[in-house]
């Protein structure tokens, strides 16, 4: 629908321009030649019609193209700022002619995507740099914000394509998982005490009234810890609650409190939480009603080839018949 609507609108400009070009035509001969008669024969049209065309364009203006005063006819002060005007309009329409073609066949556009901070850090390096290089005459809108305040802004069509963790329950997206990944339990200082890797919800009972850093529910992630400390009946001391994971993972590192959040490299105060009691799948949605548009299924395609994913084999959650 948006490419039938800007090729309508591109045959309109063309319309208007053919007319331009006439009398743009015919100034520019007059100006060359300092006449109506040779302007006309250079044209292959007729005196009478050149004259029509200037006379047309004087009325619909209200002012004096040429300077009639002399033997030689030259252009009036009027006519030669005219020409000069329509000169640069057609420079204009010719790259923003170029523009819409390039748009219309798929060669140009924008795309907008919707990230959290913290994953934005970690994701947006990986992918980038080779859509840039890929798609260069693609513009990416990247918006930063809670990932609950990007999830409202995709379904109210103010963003194309969510990149985060995959909320609970949400059926007006569509899903395609780019990556399941494994989180940790970060402990104040190391105890060895605990497995080498958390299989158990009975192992998390630590928790307990401990000490905890939370994770705000304006994040997904935050809402998926949540869920699972109400599931497990874990009840540890929320102290502090950050939006950003990273901040999180700086703060149990030194040493403020429990927390549950992804493996940090070197982190010695890390234990890995087996996936089949805790994981995350990192996921790329749009509404289910929007279909991929060419700047979407680019960016997808970047996406996969990054995280070294088989489109075929790629899981897709919600309605597909759009996707």
């Amino acid at each position: 629908m948006i490419i039938k609507i800007l090729l309508t609108v591109m045959k309109k400009m063309e319309v208007q321009l053919l007319i331009n070009y006439k009398i743009k035509d015919i100034l520019s001969g007059i100006k060359k030649s300092g006449s109506i008669t040779e302007t006309a024969q250079s044209l292959y049209i007729s005196q009478p019609y050149v004259s029509k065309i200037i006379k047309e364009a004087e009325d619909e203006l209200d002012i004096a193209l040429l300077d009639r005063g002399s033997k030689h006819i030259q252009l009036s002060y009027a006519g030669q700022i005219y020409l000069e005007g329509l000169n640069s309009i057609d420079t204009q329409f010719s790259k923003l002619d170029t523009k819409m073609r390039e748009i219309a066949q798929s060669q140009a556009g924008q795309i907008s995507i919707g990230i959290s901070e913290s994953l934005g850090e970690e994701i947006l390096p990986m992918i980038v740099p080779e859509f840039i290089k890929q798609y260069p005459n693609y513009q990416l809108n990247i918006t930063e914000l809670p990932s609950k305040q990007i999830e409202k802004a995709v379904i109210e069509n103010q963003i194309d394509v969510y990149i985060g963790f995959n909320p609970p329950m949400n059926n007006q997206f569509v899903y395609r998982k780019m990556s399941e990944n494994q989180l940790s339990l970060y402990t104040p200082q190391i105890d060895t005490s605990f497995p080498e890797e958390i299989t158990d919800a009975s192992q998390l009972l630590i928790l307990n009234q401990q000490n905890f850093i939370s994770i705000s529910e304006e994040m997904v992630f935050g809402e998926i810890i949540k869920n699972f400390l109400s599931v497990n009946k874990l009840e540890p001391r929320h102290i502090i609650e950050v939006k950003n994971i990273n901040t999180a993972i700086s703060l149990a590192n030194k040493g403020v409190g429990y927390a549950i959040l992804p493996p940090q490299p070197n982190s010695k105060s890390a234990i890995p939480i087996s996936k089949s009691l805790l994981k995350t799948d990192l996921i790329m949605a749009h509404r289910a009603i929007k279909n991929n548009t060419p700047e979407m299924i680019a960016f997808l395609k970047i996406s996969q080839q990054e995280f070294h994913i088989d489109p075929d084999k790629q899981t897709i959650q919600g309605n597909t018949k759009r996707s």
